[in-house]
């Protein structure tokens, strides 16, 4: 793995990514404030918090929303329905009258279908929105990795989470220092399944090509400035981007569709590994530093602030 040791830009791919100002990720602009330390995911917990403020901030009162007035009208109608075909139905089985049977059923039914009307336009006011049930994925897949990778703790590694990039507003999801140097971990965004086209990965019709470039930017950008507080240390080790693949999107072994992929060990020079073997390639990672990895946690910690914005009124 070619690594910034002399402080040259790093190219990959035919991209220089060693330069903030040649190649930066796209990310969503937060005003600088004070931050703090949410937890694992916490700063998109936060986001999906704001997002769930302003769309209750636009929706329409009560009173005004045409989705309840629906709902109330539908489900009179449904309970109205429902009652008078209880009534035929009961009434045709005591008198075995067939075509009333027929006829009461038909009734109960067009009620049933009546209340689940009602029940989705209720739903159509309340769901969450396209954009924060997306949150609530990844928030969920980093918080299963999380618990994986906090499990490297008592081997001697600094697990943070929900940290931002050094002298950026990029957020990374998870940064890991300890005997084996820097590791960049970030969850493989898999909406849909993997698929090879040519040398590029795709989820999907999605290609996934600027995600790997961007995991390359933070390693770099991470290693840059841990090497510049550490400038006294004579190591100048690799920082590893590493791509976590998300349990929920891994088919059964045998069940995986023609064309398809279950996952692959590794993308333009970044691995990738499931749950289950996350662990086994951090410790995998030659151990130089021994002692000194706490000094490294330390100078890590420093350079990369929590994401999470201080709020003066939490939202929930």
């Amino acid at each position: 793995m070619a690594g910034p040791a002399d402080h040259r830009p790093l190219t990959f791919g035919g991209l220089r990514i060693g330069a903030a100002a040649a190649y930066g990720p796209r990310v969503p602009y937060l005003t600088p404030g004070a931050r703090v330390d949410l937890g694992p995911a916490g700063s998109l917990i936060q986001a999906r918090g704001w997002l769930r403020t302003a769309r209750i901030s636009h929706r329409p009162a009560a009173q005004r929303d045409w989705r309840l007035h629906a709902a109330a009208a539908l489900t009179a109608a449904a309970v109205a329905l429902l009652a008078l075909g209880v009534g035929l139905l009961s009434a045709a089985i005591a008198t075995g009258h067939l075509v009333g049977w027929l006829l009461g059923l038909l009734i109960v039914l067009a009620g049933g279908l009546g209340g689940i009307a009602a029940v989705v336009a209720v739903q159509a006011r309340y769901r969450q929105g396209p954009v924060e049930a997306e949150l609530s994925t990844q928030i969920r897949r980093e918080q299963h990795s999380a618990r994986e990778l906090d499990l490297l703790r008592p081997l001697g590694w600094a697990v943070l989470h929900d940290r931002l990039a050094p002298g950026t507003e990029h957020r990374m999801a998870h940064v890991l220092a300890g005997p084996g140097g820097l590791v960049v971990a970030t969850v493989l965004p898999v909406a849909e399944p993997l698929r090879r086209y040519g040398q590029q990965l795709y989820t999907g019709e999605v290609p996934l090509q600027e995600w790997f470039t961007t995991r390359w930017w933070e390693a770099w950008t991470l290693q840059a400035a841990v090497t510049a507080r550490l400038a006294h240390w004579p190591w100048r080790g690799l920082a590893y981007p590493l791509a976590l693949m998300p349990n929920d999107a891994v088919p059964p072994v045998g069940q995986v569709p023609p064309g398809m992929l279950r996952y692959p060990r590794a993308q333009d020079g970044v691995r990738i590994r499931g749950s289950g073997t996350v662990r086994a390639f951090v410790q995998a990672v030659p151990a130089s530093l021994g002692r000194l990895a706490a000094e490294l946690g330390a100078a890590v910690q420093a350079a990369c602030p929590p994401a999470g914005v201080q709020e003066i009124w939490p939202i929930s």
